[in-house]
């Protein structure tokens, strides 16, 4: 039997998930050892609190990273400290110094990730990501090699585990979109601030770095079109219900020859899709190939231990590999209203008055946009407003915007449109 490898890991950072890779690392490792003649080692964490109490034997702490880049023993280090900076800086500092690196912080490659990749290509370095899109999934290993035999022109997909809880809550226990939220909270499946992921934010940065492995382009997370889910109603959720349909966070992608289609919205998924049955905090993605035409990716797209397995894998295959190149894009993406067709729900809160609802249809028609159902009714305890709920057949979203946009204009409405995609 050959001599095993001994491989030495420093992180940068040492929270959830840093402690859920050491406890695999530590628990696991006689196991890993055969299965990868690998000999696995976190060696040095970088900390914040040096007082913080923290179980882990055998790795030295420290406040000083430049303790992690200068350690000659250190082979690959793991960034977990989220964020722009100071990661992006040791990262590319890490790289310089000779290191491999393995990340999970898709913010971080969503608007740096050129640089990143770059500065690691030419100083012969591998960079990991695997756990930076959908945790435990091991869906950026798919797109990078396991369909390399594939042009890729659709990807779409549940990718923040966020919203499809505060969702499911929604549809499950019909709860309204505040207390949902705070249940979320409560279970820790959204933070403190949750902006950046009921705004849809996180989700762009995901697909910003997924649209770079399936389509090849160079798109920023603020190119994206996106759109939260902050509007939406317990009677959003019940009105898509009434039409057979359940509404779910979505990041899309498809590509038409020339033309691309990013964008991030709530959408109604029909109740026979399997995407409706995505359920709290799991993700899912579905792909189609050229060669495999329609696969999905179902999982744990957070958490610990998922986002732990995710680096780790990362670790195992820079160890055996050494340098793998990662794919740099120079395509650019410019983001448009795009001419797809597509059936949209519209939700109008309206004042309760005669009229009202004869000016919407007017301004659907001047637009030639036919509807395939509508309802109205009033809204409860206060008196004098009404809400209209459309279905609108096959339309382009430039058309659309445009009708919307001119009744945006009356001065009595009580909210802006809103308008959701059906898939």
């Amino acid at each position: 039997m050959s001599q095993p490898q001994t491989v030495k890991i420093g992180l940068l950072g040492f929270g959830n998930i840093g402690a859920g890779l050491v406890d695999l690392i530590q628990q696991n490792r006689q196991a890993y050892l055969q299965r990868t003649g690998l000999d696995l080692d976190v060696t040095i964490a970088l900390v914040r609190d040096l007082s913080k109490s923290r179980l882990y034997g055998g790795v030295e702490l420290t406040t000083n990273p430049s303790d992690i880049y200068q350690f000659r023993h250190v082979d690959i280090v793991v960034e977990l400290m989220g964020g722009l900076e100071p990661a992006r800086t040791l990262v590319l500092e890490c790289l310089r110094r000779g290191k491999h690196v393995v990340t999970a912080n898709k913010s971080l490659l969503a608007w740096h990730g050129k640089e990143i990749f770059r500065t690691a290509a030419r100083l012969k370095r591998s960079v990991g990501f695997e756990a930076s899109v959908c945790g435990g999934i091991p869906l950026i290993r798919v797109l990078n090699s396991g369909l390399i035999a594939n042009e890729i022109d659709l990807i779409y997909g549940i990718v923040n585990g966020t919203t499809n809880y505060i969702l499911s809550k929604m549809h499950q226990d019909r709860l309204g979109y505040k207390q949902a939220l705070a249940e979320a909270q409560e279970a820790g499946f959204a933070e403190p601030n949750p902006h950046n992921d009921v705004s849809g934010i996180d989700a762009a940065e995901k697909l910003a770095v997924l649209a770079g492995l399936a389509f090849g382009v160079d798109v920023l997370p603020n190119q994206i079109p996106c759109q939260g889910i902050e509007r939406l109603t317990l009677e959003d959720i019940r009105s898509a219900e009434e039409m057979g349909y359940v509404i779910k966070m979505l990041a899309y992608g498809k590509q038409s020859g020339r033309s691309l289609d990013l964008r991030v919205q709530p959408t109604l998924i029909p109740n026979s899709h399997p995407l409706a049955n995505v359920a709290n905090e799991n993700n899912a993605v579905f792909i189609h190939g050229s060669a495999v035409s329609d696969m999905m990716l179902y999982g744990k797209g957070a958490g610990r231990y998922p986002t732990a397995s995710a680096v780790l894998s990362d670790i195992v295959e820079i160890a055996r590999s050494g340098f793998v190149p990662s794919r740099i894009n120079d395509n650019q993406y410019i983001s448009k209203l795009t001419t797809q067709k597509s059936r949209f729900y519209i939700r109008i809160d309206i004042p309760d008055r005669p009229g009202a609802i004869g000016k919407i249809t007017t301004h659907f028609g001047k637009h030639k946009i036919s509807i395939s159902h509508a309802a109205a009714d009033l809204v409860k305890r206060t008196g004098s407003r009404g809400r209209v709920t459309i279905l609108t057949h096959d339309v382009s979203e430039k058309r659309l915007q445009k009708a919307l946009s001119e009744i945006e204009q009356w001065p009595d409405l009580h909210s802006h449109p809103l308008a959701i995609r059906v898939f």
